[in-house]
């Protein structure tokens, strides 16, 4: 019997095999996680939010709807507007680390109210709906921001 010149590579069914074996060790590795890098969804892109990330804008939504249920009026168009539906939180001081969930610096704005005070910055300052310059994503030294950091730490456990 002659023996064949054909590397087993090459026949088809090995070579689906290897395919689907190097096509399972991509996707093992894609999905390993590490606990502060983004997980890989599919070749070529990232989750969109990290599981620390998304259990702190749980804890926000819970706090954003409580907040928007006992504030009614739009900070922009309170005098009354037209369709107008605070449905928004404009946050004065930015949303970096606790100030994402300090309420102090919460404002229920409706869409439109919340595009005019970011293309009316000075009016916004003036009228105290955003704050100064230097203080953007600067949380106070204060009790309350204390807090807010304990409150974080234990949700992203």
């Amino acid at each position: 019997m002659a023996k064949s010149t054909t590397n087993w590579t090459t026949v088809p069914s090995a070579t689906k095999r290897l395919r689907l074996e190097r096509e399972a060790a991509a996707a093992k590795k894609r999905k390993r996680t590490h606990s502060n890098v983004m997980v890989w969804a599919k070749k070529g892109q990232l989750v969109a939010r990290s599981r620390r990330m998304k259990k702190l804008m749980a804890y926000y939504r819970d706090l954003k709807s409580e907040f928007l249920a006992e504030h009614t009026v739009c900070a922009v168009h309170h005098d009354g507007h037209p369709n107008c539906n605070p449905i928004w939180i404009h946050h004065v001081h930015g949303k970096l680390g606790s100030l994402l969930l300090d309420a102090r610096w919460w404002v229920p704005v409706c869409f439109s109210g919340h595009r005019f005070i970011e293309d009316n910055k000075a009016w916004a300052r003036e009228k105290k709906l955003l704050c100064a310059k230097d203080d953007w994503n600067r949380a106070p030294e204060d009790a309350e921001t204390k807090r807010l950091r304990e409150v974080i730490k234990e949700l992203t456990k």
